[in-house]
């Protein structure tokens, strides 16, 4: 369901996907699958971006971010972590834009520097 409210958003059908994703939002706040649950705040960010609620969508994406800094999800972490910052800097606030650019790309590089075989 995550994928399809995702796939829906970027074809621009936003009401259907804030649904889909609001749907699934109380069942995955119970459950301890706590990549599912940052990628549903994640995409809930990204909705509300597009639908020019910048505000909502820096509390959903900052959400989003934490929960997968604490899980150590460094790959999302860097994904997130861009789109919180292009919210930030559309919002004028420059400096909190680039704290969010920096996590993004110490998530990379602690993503970069694991074991190698």
């Amino acid at each position: 369901t995550i994928e399809l409210a995702d796939v829906r958003r970027r074809q621009g059908a936003l009401d259907e996907a804030a649904e889909l994703a609001e749907g699934i939002r109380p069942l995955l706040d119970r459950s301890p699958d706590i990549e599912a649950r940052a990628e549903v705040l994640r995409l809930l960010g990204l909705i509300a971006r597009a639908r020019g609620d910048l505000p909502k969508a820096t509390t959903l994406l900052e959400e989003a971010a934490t929960a997968q800094e604490e899980s150590e999800l460094l790959g999302a972490l860097v994904a997130t972590s861009l789109h919180l910052g292009d919210t930030l800097r559309a919002r004028g606030l420059i400096e909190e834009a680039s704290d969010a650019y920096r996590r993004g790309v110490r998530a990379a590089a602690m993503s970069d520097s694991g074991p190698s075989d």
